[in-house]
């Protein structure tokens, strides 16, 4: 049975918590706006995909391959949360913290409701005409990327800066990576980009 924490608000986005450690999960997302579902199993957090914009696997869970290797779960961004110094993020997931407070700063650039609220303000100081034909810029920009066996560091840098002034913190974030020259980032930069067009042809 999956372990939802009180009373769930359907309104508020929602982050998945796998975890058996101690911390202020519940507090740390509720002051970001944020309600938290839980799950321990492979079972229970496949059940949950679809609900959550984030997972979020505190310590060494075995299965966050089993989680890729659902359709939902190809392109959901995972933050993984460690206490030792380890540098380099596995490539499966899309992000490290080390404590609660760290981690709502990076599950940020994931919230959809952030987001949105960044392009309305953008559409409100630019134009909605503007912004948009941006946008469509942006999303034939991705997908050419996608396409393309590799990516070349000009294309790296240009998509990481109009995708980061756009809202989208993530996309920017990982093909900033890419264009730095760190490879390591480009299963992370491919599905953060997948994410970007599917929200983008959602309108």
């Amino acid at each position: 049975m999956v372990k939802n924490v009180s009373v769930m608000n359907q309104s508020l986005p929602s982050v998945m918590l796998i975890s058996l450690a101690d911390g202020d999960w519940d507090g740390a997302c509720a002051r970001a706006g944020w309600q938290v579902k839980r799950a321990e199993s492979p079972a229970e957090a496949q059940a949950l995909l679809a609900a959550v914009f984030a997972v979020v696997v505190v310590g060494d869970w075995p299965h966050v391959a089993t989680l890729r290797a659902q359709e939902v779960g190809a392109t959901v961004p995972i933050l993984h949360v460690v206490t030792d110094d380890r540098g380099t993020p596995d490539p499966l997931v899309d992000g490290m913290a080390h404590s609660p407070a760290t981690a709502i700063a990076t599950l940020g650039q994931w919230c959809p409701s952030q987001r949105a609220a960044t392009l309305a303000r953008l559409r409100h100081m630019f134009g909605a005409s503007e912004i948009d034909a941006l946008l469509t810029g942006l999303r034939r920009s991705l997908a050419e990327a996608i396409a393309r066996s590799e990516a070349s560091i000009e294309v790296a840098h240009r998509i990481a800066g109009i995708a980061g002034t756009l809202g989208f913190a993530d996309v920017g974030a990982a093909w900033l990576r890419l264009a730095e020259g760190d490879m390591i980032a480009l299963p992370a930069a491919r599905r953060a980009a997948l994410r970007a067009i599917a929200i983008l042809d959602d309108g």
